[in-house]
């Protein structure tokens, strides 16, 4: 009787802590544990105790980061009240929690928290030209944390970001308070906001990825495909590989579109990859200059 009552007292106390603290970037115990008995298996308790000893709440997980960076403004407090920097309200704690952990996690030119604001209000503007009803809760939790799981600090080898992302954050979304009800509907919203994966079946989810692939197009699209000119999979000292990608996303992206609101978005975004590349192209001597 008194082991159970102090498992339950230690599986509140668990899933209630906060598994994100400023000064570094944290993963809840669980999380970890589950991906060393995936990837040791019957050693799995050796991998917890050297890997997770610095994942769990509190304990800066050195593993998974080198040096967190995190500005100043990102570690102040988010109160209830306040808005996102595109005016989006944070009007419940686990909304403020999700929001801060984005300021100091969500740090990339391409799908950093930038891109999370866009497709936000991205998704609402197609699901009013649509009349879609989208849940703002399931929104705003999947706006923010839909690609977690292609940061470098969260990121699995061999395991889609998008599975990575709920992967992550479904127990993060537990121990900030997320009403666990609307979990599914968040589950769709990531899992199907890829291009290049498997279409969701709701409408809401469809209107969510719409917004991501309109990401890739107009000069936005453009800005974010250039940003990435460093990473590995695409840095050979030239420009040729984004500019590449760019050109495949110009001919190929807008037929993406699943709503026709997406559609006519779409169409000036398209032209406007096609008017730089051209321009692009005159001023590298037919691209031999990239």
């Amino acid at each position: 009787m008194k082991k159970t009552l102090f498992a339950l007292i230690l599986g509140f106390f668990l899933l209630h802590e906060s598994p994100v603290r400023a000064g570094g970037n944290y993963l809840p115990c669980s999380l970890c544990q589950r991906d060393c008995r995936s990837d040791a298996g019957e050693n799995w308790q050796q991998c917890y105790q050297e890997k997770c000893k610095d994942a769990c709440p509190f304990l800066p997980a050195k593993s998974f980061t080198s040096e967190p960076r995190i500005s100043p403004k990102s570690i102040e407090a988010v109160r209830l009240g306040e808005t996102t920097a595109t005016g989006i309200p944070i009007e419940s704690t686990w909304k403020a929690h999700i929001y801060r952990f984005a300021r100091e996690n969500s740090i990339h030119p391409s799908w950093g928290i930038a891109h999370s604001e866009r497709n936000y209000q991205t998704t609402q503007k197609i699901a009013q030209e649509e009349g879609i009803l989208v849940d703002s809760d399931v929104l705003f939790a999947a706006a923010f944390l839909h690609d977690v799981g292609g940061l470098a600090a969260f990121a699995k080898k061999g395991v889609d970001h998008a599975v990575r992302s709920v992967e992550v954050i479904e127990p993060l979304l537990m121990s900030w308070g997320f009403p666990m009800q609307k979990w599914p509907e968040v589950k769709e919203m990531i899992l199907g906001h890829s291009y290049y994966g498997r279409k969701p079946h709701s409408r809401a989810a469809l209107a969510f990825r719409d917004a991501d692939i309109l990401d890739f197009l107009g000069n936005i699209g453009v800005a974010r495909i250039l940003a990435l000119t460093g990473e590995p999979s695409f840095f050979d000292g030239t420009l040729q590989p984004t500019v590449k990608t760019l050109n495949s996303f110009a001919q190929t992206m807008a037929s993406e579109c699943s709503l026709k609101a997406c559609e006519k978005l779409a169409g000036p975004r398209q032209k406007e990859v096609r008017e730089f590349l051209d321009k692009l192209s005159a001023y590298t001597f037919s691209d031999k200059a990239l």
